[in-house]
């Protein structure tokens, strides 16, 4: 099951990757995470959420996994430079985690979910690879959710021309909102949804990240559609965003 990561390698989009850190992105699931336990972490990416888990449960293992080699060569830079012996980085398939059945304690994946084609089978997946008990912590984003200020007929156009794409590279931007109906039918138990927004501040973080999109793709109009938008008075952009954390039977 092939899908395409839509934001790429970019400078921009591994910057705007790279930013993420556990206690703010992935505090939801902070209380799954004890010292010495195994934790696997899907869609690593450049590993920024990942180092900050594998300080959190020193001395136990933590696993990044990354579909993209280049993004697998950040995270151990990363690792290295931080002096974090317990995180070891791989390529892999979601679809096919190269772990035993209940090896793990307990998975997490952020922002991975709605750029796949079939989100239930990598959470299965999920859930064979996690021991009795253990649990699982998955964030997304869900476009339909999404507040800007103002709503310029422009500036939409160029959103939707960035979520279309998502959509048609096989992922679903609204995948926030059915977390908790995937997790059930992948076999969760306990399965406990909760939302939140993150605001934008500076804009840049999220305009510099959609206009290289809008560049890559020839869409001048777009880019410069985001440019003026983000001039405005009052100019605001939140995300929303839906984890989810479920438990495997014991």
């Amino acid at each position: 099951m092939q899908t395409q990561y839509t934001l790429g390698y970019s400078s921009a989009s591994v910057s705007f990757v790279e930013r993420r850190r556990l206690r703010r992105d992935g505090d939801f699931f902070l209380p799954f995470l004890t010292s010495g336990m195994q934790v696997l972490d899907c869609g690593c990416g450049p590993g920024s959420l990942t180092c900050d888990i594998a300080s959190e449960v020193n001395p136990g293992q933590v696993f990044g996994l990354d579909a993209a080699a280049s993004q697998v060569a950040l995270a151990r830079a990363r690792a290295a430079r931080l002096a974090l012996n317990n995180v070891r980085f791989e390529v892999g398939d979601v679809y096919a985690l190269p772990f035993e059945t209940g090896q793990m304690d307990v998975v997490f994946s952020h922002a991975l979910l709605e750029h796949l084609s079939d989100p239930v089978a990598a959470m299965r997946e999920f859930h064979r690879v996690l021991k009795p008990g253990g649990a699982m912590g998955v964030r997304a984003p869900d476009w339909g959710a999404f507040l800007y200020s103002p709503e310029t007929p422009e500036f939409l156009e160029a959103i939707r021309c960035f979520t279309e794409r998502q959509n048609a590279n096989g992922g679903d931007v609204r995948c926030g909102h059915r977390l908790r109906d995937y997790a059930l039918k992948a076999g969760f138990e306990q399965v406990r949804p909760h939302a939140t927004f993150e605001v934008f501040d500076p804009l840049s973080e999220i305009i510099d990240l959609l206009r290289n999109q809008c560049l890559q793709q020839g869409h001048t109009a777009h880019v410069r559609a985001l440019d003026e938008w983000a001039t405005l008075p009052g100019a605001m952009f939140a995300e929303a965003w839906v984890s989810c954390v479920g438990i495997k039977a014991l």
